[in-house]
């Protein structure tokens, strides 16, 4: 599986990684409409998914999923219309606090200033439903179910599970291809979210990042999140300097000193 092409995991649940911000997105489909999990970057990057989409299918786009707040995620909202968007009930306020500080540094830092007239067009566009900890919806009779299970990556994060063929749709709560992202997270409690989620793998895993995976591959990602959330605590407890846990971390130094900063700041 590789960027620039559509994987189809099960029947009508497709999966495709873009190279731009290295952006993975889905589309299920039921025969009488589709679901989009996340929306890409910019409004530019949306209607290409969108015309992406109409080579899979002439279904129509029926309902959007961000499972996340972030600007790779949401940015192309408003390419959607009065398409229903749902995300966790706190991506409004994270956004209105985090979108355009992204904006204006994205527009003045490689490669992302490349784009900066497409970031600078960007209509901030938050969900329009919301969900507080589970929903379950139906897409042309398919049944598709949301749910959030604590805090991690951000305070917002969002899975969609298709049950009838296992799929599940992570978002970046798991990373593939690199370190956990810390910038906005909580990583005293993200390993314990993930083992909320590793319950409920049975199949495909669709990371927000990176290539689809599986559940083993999710277990040694929490192993990794359970190993700094303990150096961190050291850290904190006075146990061991942050020199110390930094050059002990599986992590790279940089993604430790974000985890790092965000586990202070919760634990002053």
């Amino acid at each position: 599986m590789g960027a620039g092409q559509w994987d189809e995991l099960a029947d009508k649940v497709w999966f495709r990684r873009y190279d731009y911000g290295d952006e993975n997105v889905g589309v299920i489909g039921s025969g009488a409409g589709l679901l989009v999990v996340d929306t890409r970057a910019t409004e530019v990057h949306a209607q290409e998914l969108i015309a992406d989409i109409r080579k899979l299918s002439d279904e129509p786009i029926v309902s959007v999923v961000n499972t996340h707040g972030h600007w790779d995620h949401v940015f192309g909202n408003a390419a959607f219309g009065d398409v229903p968007i749902w995300g966790h009930r706190s991506l409004p306020a994270f956004m209105a606090a985090t979108s355009e500080p992204m904006r204006k540094l994205l527009m003045t830092t490689e490669p992302f200033s490349a784009m900066a007239t497409a970031l600078g067009a960007v209509r901030m566009t938050p969900p329009t439903n919301f969900v507080e900890t589970e929903q379950q919806l139906s897409v042309g009779g398919r049944e598709i179910h949301l749910r959030y299970l604590g805090r991690g990556h951000t305070d917002g994060d969002l899975i969609v599970e298709i049950p009838d063929c296992s799929v599940t749709f992570v978002g970046d709560l798991v990373k593939q291809n690199g370190p956990p992202g810390y910038r906005d997270s909580y990583p005293l409690e993200w390993p314990q979210t993930m083992r909320r989620v590793i319950g409920r793998l049975h199949g495909p895993v669709a990371p927000g990042h990176g290539d689809v995976t599986d559940r083993s591959f999710v277990e040694s990602f929490t192993e990794q999140l359970d190993a700094v959330a303990e150096l961190l605590r050291q850290v904190i407890a006075g146990e061991r300097s942050p020199e110390e846990a930094r050059a002990d971390s599986p992590v790279h130094p940089r993604a430790f000193e974000l985890a790092l900063a965000r586990a202070q700041a919760d634990n002053p």
